[in-house]
């Protein structure tokens, strides 16, 4: 296939619920090493733990911000439209939905910046 696409939705369908937190993890970390600079992870800090979750994921991609907060076992989904650093709309979207807008949006990317390609492939395919 000459066109690269992310298809994270498809991907999301491989797992079962019990199993979400740890896909989120993972997909984070991938992202993270795809996109340096365009992705940011916050973890909690317990005082003398050894875990360390994820509980927020921002991907930045031009004028959207891509964003899944953790709450407990809970994942919430929510795209934003930025505009000169300022969130002018948010929406709640759902898991799937999310990583089908962000694949897309990774898609077009992608496109745009070949160099960038074949890291993006050998992490997220």
């Amino acid at each position: 296939m000459s066109d690269m696409f992310f298809d994270l939705k498809a991907a999301s369908w491989r797992h079962d619920s019990q199993d979400e937190l740890a896909f989120f993890e993972a997909l984070a970390q991938r992202l993270d090493k795809s996109l340096p600079g365009l992705v940011t992870i916050v973890r909690e800090r317990k005082l003398f733990s050894h875990e360390h979750p994820i509980v927020k994921l921002e991907v930045m991609m031009a004028e959207r911000s891509y964003q899944v907060i953790r709450e407990g076992h809970t994942l919430m989904a929510k795209r934003a439209r930025i505009v000169r650093g300022i969130a002018i709309s948010t929406l709640d979207m759902s898991f799937s939905d999310w990583l089908a807008e962000l694949s897309a949006t990774l898609d077009a990317y992608a496109k745009e910046h070949e160099q960038s390609r074949q890291s993006l492939e050998d992490f997220l395919l």
